[in-house]
């Protein structure tokens, strides 16, 4: 056990930084050709005072929490979003809201009322909750999955500059009363591959929450390694990477990111606030904007041998199952070119000539390039 872990000894320790042990392993041999993987995802320190002051024009943002009781926390929330004026978040994601009496109201200035999701027969604990600011047209996704004390979650479809995007705030508890570990992990991960795919052919996803999977296990922890491999074969990264929460003796990345979006350029900013145990977290986006009067730029593939290699374990390591299983001829040629078109594109992306952006990394839909197969 560590002792006396303080922020100061986490901010710029590299044993405490995701990105040191997943975004290394995909780096190109000769640190060109996927460096962009290493510096694209970062997450910084911050408080409100510093975040308003470093903020130089009003972006896109989402922010996410676990709360612990939002009625015990209510004005500590509404206090912290009110300090941040002109630059309150889009969206508020919230976990373990807990128990919500009918005759209070919980709403925020500015913001629609929450939409809330807590546990059935008014079980103990658990809760998400999201808010959407007045000026933003939403639907409640209620076809998506939820089942309490595994992967409890409320799911939105928010349009931002005419472009629809799924934003869902998730919780998983680190346990369940009627379910060994093992069983509860397994469960959880199968209903997060089923929530995944029903997904995956969706552009815009930002998943919010509080996991209790610590990703800094990453490289030492099989069901941690099996929860990130499992976002990254459908696509989807887990985009923070420095810990969220921090006590004298630990310092964990329990509170996740987790997008497979194309068309945006993220920072994470990690506010230190002692609303509960568990920092809020901000996540930034910049949407480009598409400009058709300039000269289209000459695109191509890139293959280099690690991205080969990586590309050759994650088919190995997919989930082929439902291709083997499926009675259907058909069914199974779409289930197995949707996954392998998705990992082809993830360690091939299309790029501009001699630049490489993230907006490649989830280049999804692309036509694969059949001659490749010989080499494998």
């Amino acid at each position: 056990m560590v002792n006396n872990i303080t922020l100061d000894s986490v901010i710029n320790n590299p044993n405490f930084n995701f990105n040191n042990l997943f975004y290394n392993n995909l780096a190109g041999e000769d640190g060109e050709e996927d460096v962009f993987l290493l510096n694209e995802f970062t997450s910084e320190y911050t408080t409100e005072e510093q975040f308003i002051n470093e903020s130089t024009s009003k972006k896109i943002s989402i922010l996410t929490l676990n709360v612990q009781s939002l009625q015990s926390k209510f004005e500590n929330l509404r206090l912290f979003i009110s300090k941040l004026k002109n630059f309150t978040p889009e969206i508020i994601c919230l976990q373990e809201t807990w128990s919500i009496p009918d005759d209070v109201s919980f709403d925020l200035p500015g913001y629609h009322p929450l939409q809330l999701k807590s546990r059935s027969n008014f079980t103990q604990g658990g809760g998400v909750g999201i808010y959407v600011k007045q000026n933003l047209r939403y639907n409640l996704r209620t076809d998506l999955i939820s089942v309490d004390r595994l992967l409890e979650a409320i799911f939105v479809d928010v349009v931002f500059e005419n472009k629809t995007f799924t934003i869902g705030s998730l919780y998983h508890p680190p346990s369940s009363p009627s379910r060994t570990q093992n069983e509860h992990f397994d469960q959880f991960l199968e209903i997060l591959g089923n929530l995944c795919d029903l997904l995956s052919d969706q552009k815009n996803v930002i998943l919010t929450g509080d996991f209790n999977l610590d990703c800094l296990l990453y490289q030492t922890n099989t069901q941690v390694t099996d929860y990130i491999d499992l976002l990254f074969s459908y696509g989807f990264l887990q985009t923070v990477t420095k810990p969220t929460r921090l006590t004298s003796h630990s310092a964990k990345i329990i509170d996740h990111v987790i997008t497979n979006c194309s068309e945006l350029l993220t920072n994470t900013y990690i506010f230190v606030e002692n609303i509960s145990d568990h920092f809020p977290i901000l996540q930034q986006l910049t949407l480009k904007t598409m400009r058709n009067n300039h000269p289209q730029p000459v695109m191509e593939r890139k293959f280099s041998k690690t991205a080969q290699l990586n590309f050759k374990v994650a088919l190995n390591a997919n989930d082929w199952t439902p291709v083997l299983t499926s009675d259907n001829a058909q069914t199974s040629y779409n289930i197995f070119e949707k996954h392998f078109n998705s990992l082809f594109d993830l360690f091939f992306p299309v790029v501009k000539k001699g630049l490489i952006g993230l907006n490649t990394l989830f280049s999804h839909g692309l036509p694969w390039d059949c001659w490749f197969l010989v080499t494998l």
